[in-house]
C-alpha cells in the first residue's frame, strides 16, 4: 500500500531549489550559491573544501529579499577585491532586473547600482572586468526597444554604453585577457544572429559572424591560445548543431574545435591551466567532456549521472569540475568531480525530507511517427508495477508539453515534483519533443517558427494517439498539462483537439489569443515577434485561427488556469479574456491569480501551492 503521509507539499515539493554558483575571486575556499532555502531566491556563502556537504547550518545569507529574488551573481577576479560580489535581482518576478554590489562580503552591506524599476538590465556569462575596475552587462535604459551593452565603472559608479548608436537586443559575453576587447551577440530575427567584437575604449564594433542569415552565436571565454582569441558555439556548420570553434582576432580566422551531432551547451576554461570543459547534450541527457589544449587529449566523465547540467565551471587549480545538475528523481544540486581521484560527490542535498525513491521512476525515451513520418521524441514516465499488474488494469495519463516553443523537454526534477508525484498516484506521463524544440538540430527548432499550433499541435495529436494505443491506457483518463508555451498548447489541445475526450487540463501563464499576445510582448520582443509567432498588423486573421480562445464553444474538458498578475511577457489579460469567454459559454474553468509573482514562480510556497492545486486538479478527474 501507497503511504498516505507521502504528500506532495511535505514530500516531493518540500526542496530547496538551487539556481546558480560561484567561486570566490581566483580561490575556491568558499562557493557563493543562489537558493530558496529561506522560501526566497537569495544569495548564500558556504565556506568548503568540496569533501563537506553545503547545508543550511553551515551557510551564511548574503541577502534577505522577502519580494526580490536574486537571479545571478558575480565575482570579482581582483586580489584586493576578492570579496566583492555583484549579482542581479527582480521583484516579483517582473523581470525588470536590477544591479546590486556587496563590497566586501564579510564586512559590507549591499549597495544598490540601478534603481529605475521600469528598466531591464540584463547580464552575460561574465561580468567583472579582469582588473576589477568595470562590469559589463545590457540594459534597455536608453530606449524599452533596445537593449544595449553598457560598461559601468565601479569606482566612479559612472555607466557608458559601449554599442552606442545601435538597434538591438544585444547580449554581453567575456572580456579580453587584457579588457581591451569584450565578445557579445546581436538577436537581428529569431534564427538569425550577429557575432560581434567590441572595443570597449572607442566603441567600434566588428562583425565576425561567419554568416548573415539564419545562424545562431552563443558567445565563450577567451584564451591565451593564439595571442587574441576566444571560442564560441555556434550552429553555422552542415550540421545544424550547436558547436564549438575558436576565432583568432588577429588572423581573422576560425577553427572548428569540437564537431558533434547534438548540442553543445556550456563552456568552461581554466585559462592557467589549459583546460577546456564542454557539455553535450545527448538525446536530452548532458555529458561532460574535457580538452587538454596543449596535448588535444580528449577526456569523457563517465560517472555523471543520467541528467541535465545547467552551469559547469573548472576550479582555478584544474583539479576539479563543479556544476549543477538535475535527474527525473531529483531537483538541481552542486556536484563536485575530482579528476585527480576519479571522485564524484554530491555537495547539496535539496531534498528538505526523506523521499519514497522506491517510487520514484526515471522515464524512458520513446519516438512515434507523427502526420507527415516525422520522428517524435518523447520521455515516458510510467508508474510503478503496484499500478500495471496485467493487462486487466488500465492507467491514465498526462500529455504534458514544454514550454518555449524553442526549449526541450528534458529528463528532469519538473514543476517542484509533480512528475513524480502523479507517478506514486498510478498516472503516467508523456512528455513529447515536438517539432520546434531544441536538441535536435536547427532545421527541427525552425519548423515551428510562425507555425504556431500548425505542425507541432499535429504532433502532439499524434502523442495522444500513441497514448492511446498503448494497452494499459485507460482511454478514458487523459489530461493535459503545459505552462508558457505550453500552457498555449494545452488550451490548443482541448479546444482544437476536442475530439479527444480530454478530462482535465491545466495551463499556467499561457497566451490564449495571439493576436493580443504578439500586441502586448515587451518592446524588446516586437522585432521577432512576427519571424516567430506573426505580425498582429498584418496577419491578424492568421493568429486568430491559430488562438484557442477562437475555438472556446468546443470545450469539453474540465480546465485550471493559473496566472501571475505581474507576468511581463503573457500579461494577465490574456488568462482573464479566456476565462471569462469560458464562463459565459457555460464552461468548467477554475482560476488562480497570484498577485506576486510574474512568468513563473519565484517564491517557494507560491510554487507549491500552483503545482499542488495542478497536482489535485488532475487527480480528481484521472484517478
Amino acid at each position: 500500500m501507497l503511504n498516505n503521509s507521502y504528500t506532495y507539499d511535505n514530500t516531493f515539493a518540500s526542496i530547496i531549489n538551487y539556481k546558480d554558483f560561484s567561486f570566490l575571486g581566483d580561490s575556491s575556499e568558499h562557493l557563493l550559491y543562489i537558493s530558496d532555502q529561506d522560501g526566497q531566491f537569495n544569495l548564500w556563502r558556504q565556506k568548503t573544501d568540496f569533501k563537506d556537504k553545503i547545508n543550511s547550518s553551515g551557510s551564511q545569507s548574503l541577502t534577505h529579499f522577502k519580494n526580490g529574488s536574486v537571479r545571478s551573481a558575480f565575482t570579482s577576479p581582483k586580489t584586493k577585491n576578492i570579496n566583492q560580489i555583484v549579482f542581479f535581482a527582480d521583484s516579483d518576478g517582473n523581470q525588470n532586473y536590477q544591479i546590486f554590489q556587496i563590497n566586501d562580503l564579510f564586512h559590507s552591506s549591499i549597495e544598490t547600482l540601478t534603481q529605475n524599476p521600469d528598466v531591464r538590465h540584463e547580464w552575460g556569462f561574465e561580468c567583472h572586468s579582469h582588473d576589477g575596475q568595470y562590469i559589463m552587462h545590457s540594459s534597455n535604459e536608453s530606449s524599452p526597444s533596445n537593449i544595449l551593452i553598457y560598461r559601468y565603472d565601479l569606482g566612479k559608479r559612472v555607466s557608458e554604453c559601449i554599442t552606442p548608436n545601435k538597434q538591438g537586443w544585444f547580449a554581453p559575453g567575456y572580456w579580453s585577457l587584457d579588457d581591451k576587447f569584450i565578445n557579445c551577440i546581436e538577436q537581428v530575427t529569431f534564427s538569425s544572429y550577429v557575432l560581434w567584437v567590441v572595443d570597449v575604449n572607442s566603441k567600434e564594433l566588428i562583425d565576425i559572424s561567419l554568416d548573415k542569415e539564419n545562424v545562431t552565436y552563443k558567445t565563450g571565454p577567451w584564451s591565451k591560445k593564439y595571442e587574441k582569441g576566444f571560442y564560441f558555439l555556434s550552429d553555422g556548420n552542415k550540421e545544424g548543431f550547436l558547436n564549438l570553434a575558436f576565432y583568432d582576432i588577429d588572423e581573422n580566422h576560425f577553427d572548428w574545435e569540437v564537431i558533434s551531432n547534438c548540442d553543445i551547451e556550456h563552456v568552461g576554461l581554466c585559462e592557467e591551466k589549459d583546460i577546456l570543459a564542454w557539455v553535450e547534450n545527448v538525446d536530452g541527457y548532458s555529458k561532460i567532456y574535457t580538452k587538454n589544449i596543449k596535448s588535444q587529449e580528449i577526456f569523457k566523465i563517465d560517472k555523471i549521472p543520467d541528467g541535465v547540467i545547467s552551469k559547469i565551471k573548472i576550479t582555478p587549480d584544474a583539479q576539479k569540475i563543479v556544476f549543477l545538475l538535475s535527474t527525473a528523481i531529483s531537483p538541481y544540486d552542486i556536484y563536485v568531480y575530482d579528476f585527480k581521484i576519479d571522485e564524484l560527490k554530491k555537495l547539496t542535498h535539496s531534498f528538505k525530507n526523506l523521499v519514497p525513491y522506491n517510487l520514484m521512476r526515471a522515464p524512458k525515451l520513446v519516438r512515434y511517427n507523427s502526420f507527415d513520418n516525422e520522428p517524435i521524441a518523447a520521455f515516458l514516465y510510467l508508474p510503478t508495477e503496484k499500478f500495471m499488474k496485467n493487462d486487466k488494469e488500465k492507467i491514465g495519463a498526462v500529455l504534458s508539453i514544454h514550454g518555449g516553443p524553442t526549449s526541450q523537454e528534458r529528463p528532469v526534477y519538473p514543476y517542484g515534483g509533480l512528475y513524480q508525484y502523479l507517478l506514486s498516484k498510478g498516472l503516467a506521463i508523456l512528455a513529447p519533443n515536438f517539432r520546434g524544440s531544441t536538441g535536435y538540430g536547427k532545421s527541427f527548432e525552425k519548423k515551428i517558427y510562425h507555425d504556431w499550433a500548425g505542425g507541432e499541435l499535429k504532433d502532439l495529436e499524434y502523442a495522444v494517439k500513441w497514448l492511446l494505443s498503448q494497452k494499459w491506457i485507460d482511454k478514458d483518463k487523459i489530461g493535459v498539462f503545459g505552462a508558457s508555451f505550453g500552457g498555449f498548447s494545452t488550451l490548443n489541445c482541448i479546444s482544437r483537439l476536442s475530439h479527444y475526450n480530454w478530462k482535465a487540463a491545466v495551463d499556467i501563464v499561457g497566451p490564449s489569443n495571439l493576436v493580443t499576445f504578439t500586441k502586448t510582448a515587451p518592446k524588446h520582443w516586437k522585432r521577432v515577434m512576427a519571424e516567430w509567432v506573426g505580425d498582429p498588423d498584418t496577419e491578424e486573421d492568421f493568429l486568430k485561427e491559430r488562438s484557442p480562445i477562437t475555438y472556446v464553444d468546443n470545450i469539453k474538458s474540465d480546465l485550471l488556469i493559473i496566472q501571475g498578475a505581474k507576468d511581463p511577457l503573457v500579461v494577465i489579460e490574456e488568462s482573464e479574456q479566456m476565462v471569462n469567454k469560458l464562463q459565459k459559454s457555460g464552461k468548467f474553468v477554475e482560476y488562480c491569480v497570484f498577485d506576486d509573482e510574474g512568468h513563473g514562480f519565484t517564491k517557494a510556497k507560491n510554487m507549491v501551492k500552483a503545482y499542488k492545486l495542478s497536482a489535485e486538479f488532475l487527480l480528481k478527474r484521472l484517478i
